[in-house]
């Protein structure tokens, strides 16, 4: 099946595009970053991305990725002015908007949720948004997905998680006392 190997010819049109950006779906390898997405959700990007599939959603998923490009800028490791604050705040309402237009009867995802909701909450809180980071979270992910691996032989969730969680509170312990 064409479509689902991604062997099709719009596939191949979008990742020479994008390869021409400098953003090179080479995946596998780990080498496509945020900066190779940055590069993806420029409007140019996204104009050149988007005359290569016509239909009458494309324009909502166009304004869409250009919302989240500009929200991507917008995450530096700085406090925010109120402009740059209102502008967060204008772009996650059209993001909002055109996301219902092209994808209203869908399910939102927990980071979606996040960025719809409580982002804008957190930077008018903190003054910033990008001085945190999911990338402890993920970490913490990553250990708690081993752990589960290692201790799979119990049966019981409880159980289980309890050594989990009991793992969890030796590695911070070994690792606060150095």
């Amino acid at each position: 099946m064409v479509a689902v190997n991604g062997m099709g010819p719009v596939r191949k049109s979008l990742e020479k595009a994008w390869k021409d950006l400098g953003a090179d779906m080479s995946a596998w390898t780990q080498t496509f970053t945020g900066n190779h997405v940055l590069k993806l959700l420029d409007e140019d990007a996204i104009d050149n991305a988007a005359h290569k599939r016509p239909s009458s959603i494309i324009p909502h998923v166009k304004q869409y990725l250009v919302a989240i490009g500009k929200i991507q800028k917008m995450c530096v490791a700085r406090e925010m002015s109120a402009v740059e604050k209102e502008e967060l705040n204008k772009q996650i309402d059209v993001l909002f908007f055109h996301l219902k237009k092209f994808a209203g009867a869908q399910n939102v995802t927990p980071k979606l949720h996040v960025l719809l909701e409580h982002v804008t909450a957190f930077v008018e809180r903190n003054n910033t948004w990008a001085k945190t980071s999911e990338q402890s979270i993920e970490g913490l992910h990553a250990i708690v997905n081993s752990l589960k691996i290692q201790y799979r032989s119990i049966r019981k969730k409880e159980l289980q998680m309890g050594y989990v969680f009991r793992s969890l509170l030796f590695y911070n312990q070994i690792f606060n006392s150095y």
